[in-house]
């Protein structure tokens, strides 16, 4: 992972995609508080996680595949001049109609998750052409765990002490910062053989799904996905109605499972030359059992304790998730293709959010976890008979790539 970091200017890249998600842990916490006291609903909460996750889902792929061969550093300014701006309406206008704080958080959503695409993107392509594609993944595994404990906790505290805007307003300044700091970052996210990568997201898909161990990984990734997010609309209920607390105990929950995804992308990190189908399916297993253990807590000492165990599946399950993903596909073809799999990450949970919130309106929040955690163990074991199987996830076999300029 040291090596990883000698590389220039990787170092850069993976301080924007770091600040980029802490903004976006600010933003989100501090507009669930606010969207849950105006509404006094998890459909609600469910509702604004639709417009920041599955919304922008539609559109980062096909709109990262058009910015990929473009100057990264100008690119990534302009996209985060637009997001400060964004969360700094946001901020200002909390009084507006639901439906227009929707609009703004799915239009500062879509910036930052495209920002995010092409970073990652040109920091794993940069690495491959020194071999260090999995040492650079675990650099990106490692800090996503680090910002997973000190996001919570920062927005936590920021909103607890100054009010839910004064977070979104420190998300809208790192935004502002970020533009300023990436805009004379030369190359683009493409690569050094932009001129080959498929034409149409169709293409990309495609070559992503080649290899049906691929697909099978891919489809178990989204079911889970999907189980795994229920609970988000619901968290912050949870923590009301099931334990007694309140928003501190909110944050802190999030922070405890933050401390278990550093642990997990500890321990990525040293499994990283292991079958990474082996790994994902260890972290699916973790993740199933921490949703069951957080339905049967009673206290918030428990649910505290559970959470670092899922905080650590969750650290591993994407480390291996994006290895499986980016070692499937040549290094020209990864700017559309990470925006599939960004895609997916953000369009599976925005399903998830609307079962976890409609199944609030039916169950206990504790009731929702459950369900959630015994669904996903199914998965699990399914994914885990086929990580048993003799056959190999392999990288697929070349495929005919059309012109750019045929368009798609």
């Amino acid at each position: 992972m040291l090596a990883a970091l000698r590389i220039r200017p990787f170092g850069r890249l993976l301080a924007t995609y770091t600040l980029d998600e802490a903004a976006d842990w600010l933003v989100g916490i501090a507009l669930a508080i606010l969207v849950y006291k105006r509404t006094g609903s998890a459909l609600g909460v469910a509702l604004l996680l639709v417009a920041t996750r599955f919304g922008p889902s539609l559109i980062i792929t096909p709109l990262a595949g058009r910015l990929g061969a473009l100057r990264l550093g100008r690119t990534l300014g302009v996209l985060y001049l637009l997001a400060a701006a964004g969360a700094t309406i946001l901020a200002v206008g909390t009084a507006a109609p639901l439906a227009v704080l929707y609009a703004l958080t799915f239009a500062t959503a879509t910036c930052a998750a495209t920002g995010r695409v092409l970073t990652r993107t040109a920091a794993c392509n940069l690495l491959d052409r020194h071999g260090l594609l999995r040492e650079g993944a675990a650099a990106i595994n490692v800090s996503y765990g680090a910002i997973n404990v000190l996001g919570p906790a920062a927005a936590g505290a920021v909103a607890v002490l100054a009010g839910p805007q004064a977070g979104v307003l420190a998300g809208a300044a790192i935004f502002a910062g970020l533009a300023a700091s990436v805009w004379t970052v030369t190359g683009s996210a493409a690569g050094e053989n932009a001129d080959d990568a498929p034409a149409g997201l169709r293409e990309g898909w495609r070559v992503l799904t080649s290899s049906p161990g691929i697909a099978a990984v891919i489809l178990g990734a989204a079911a889970l996905l999907v189980l795994f997010s229920m609970d988000e609309p619901v968290l912050l209920p949870y923590v009301e109605r099931s334990l007694g607390g309140d928003a501190g105990d909110y944050a802190t929950l999030l922070t405890f499972w933050g401390v278990g995804i550093l642990l997990g992308s500890a321990c990525f990190t040293l499994l990283r030359r292991w079958s990474m189908l082996g790994v994902f399916v260890l972290a699916g297993s973790l993740l199933a059992g921490a949703y069951v253990g957080l339905g049967l807590a009673q206290t918030t000492a428990a649910a505290f304790a559970v959470a670092i165990g899922g905080g650590i599946g969750n650290g591993m399950f994407w480390g291996a998730f994006n290895v499986i993903t980016l070692e499937a596909v040549p290094p020209a073809m990864r700017t559309r293709t990470s925006g599939v799999v960004e895609s997916l990450a953000l369009a599976t949970p925005g399903i998830g959010y609307l079962l976890g919130g409609g199944l609030s309106e039916l169950l206990s929040p504790a009731q929702v976890y459950l369900i959630a955690g015994a669904a996903g163990g199914a998965v699990v074991l399914a994914l885990g008979l086929i990580a048993w199987r003799p056959a190999r996830i392999t990288r697929p076999a070349p495929v005919l790539v059309p012109s750019p300029s045929r368009g798609g």
